[in-house]
C-alpha cells in the first residue's frame, strides 16, 4: 500500500515538474536561469523543456550536442521526443506519454513486490516458515522432483545411487516451472504449494 501511495506521489511530483518546465515556471539554474542541457550518458533526441520545447538537442555517441529549432512560421512547433519531430500543439499530448510511463512502471514495482510478498507470506522462499526453506532431501526418492519451496524453477534428480543432481528451468525469454507428471519445463504451469514446516519448540 506504500509503494502505490509512493507511486502516485511520483506520479504526480514528475507531472508538475513536466508542466513547470514546459510553461517555463520552473526553479531554473543558478541566478534563475535555464540550466544547461547536458548529453554526458545520453544518446539520442532529447526536447529541451526549460526553452518551451522550442529547441532540441541530438546527443551523439561521443557526447557531442547538436542544437536544433523546430520551426515557428507559420506558428509555432514544438519537439516531441516519443515521434522525434517538432509538432503544432504539443503540450497538450506531451505529458500523457511520461505520466503513463511513470505510472506504469510504478505498477510494475507493486505488483513485482506483491509477488514477492505473496510469495515469502505462503511459506516459499527466505522468508517461509523457519527461515530459509527446508533443503531438498533425495533420501528414499529416486526420479525427478520438482522443489516447490522454489516455486518449481528448480528441480532434482534423484538417482538409484542417492546422488541429487539439481537443474533450473529456462528463465529465458520468459520463466518456466517443472512439472512433475510431464517431466518437462512449462511457461504456464502452477506449481502446487508446499508441505508446511510443522514448528519447532
Amino acid at each position: 500500500m506504500k509503494l502505490l501511495a509512493l507511486s502516485i506521489f511520483l506520479l504526480i511530483g514528475v507531472t508538475q515538474n513536466c508542466l513547470a518546465a514546459v510553461s517555463g515556471r520552473g526553479p531554473g539554474g543558478p541566478g534563475g536561469e535555464p540550466p544547461v542541457f547536458d548529453c554526458t550518458g545520453k544518446v539520442g533526441y532529447y526536447a529541451d523543456l526549460w526553452k518551451n520545447c522550442e529547441v532540441y538537442y541530438q546527443c551523439l555517441e561521443d557526447g557531442t550536442k547538436l542544437t536544433y529549432g523546430c520551426p515557428s512560421h507559420p506558428q509555432q512547433t514544438f519537439f516531441d521526443e516519443a515521434i522525434i519531430q517538432c509538432i503544432e500543439n504539443y503540450r497538450q499530448i506531451t505529458l500523457l506519454p511520461i505520466a503513463m510511463k511513470v505510472l506504469i512502471a510504478s505498477l510494475f514495482l507493486l505488483i513485482a513486490f506483491s509477488h514477492v510478498c505473496t510469495a515469502a507470506v505462503s511459506g516459499r522462499g527466505p522468508g517461509g516458515p523457519g527461515g530459509e526453506p527446508p533443503v531438498f532431501d533425495c533420501s528414499g526418492k529416486v526420479g525427478y522432483f520438482a522443489d516447490l519451496w522454489k516455486n518449481c524453477e528448480v528441480y532434482y534428480h534423484c538417482r538409484e545411487d542417492g546422488a541429487k543432481l539439481t537443474y533450473g528451468c529456462p528463465s529465458q525469454p520468459y520463466q518456466t516451472y517443472f512439472d512433475e507428471t510431464a517431466l518437462n519445463c512449462f511457461q504456464h504451469y502452477k506449481c502446487p504449494d508446499p508441505e508446511p514446516i510443522p514448528p519447532t519448540f
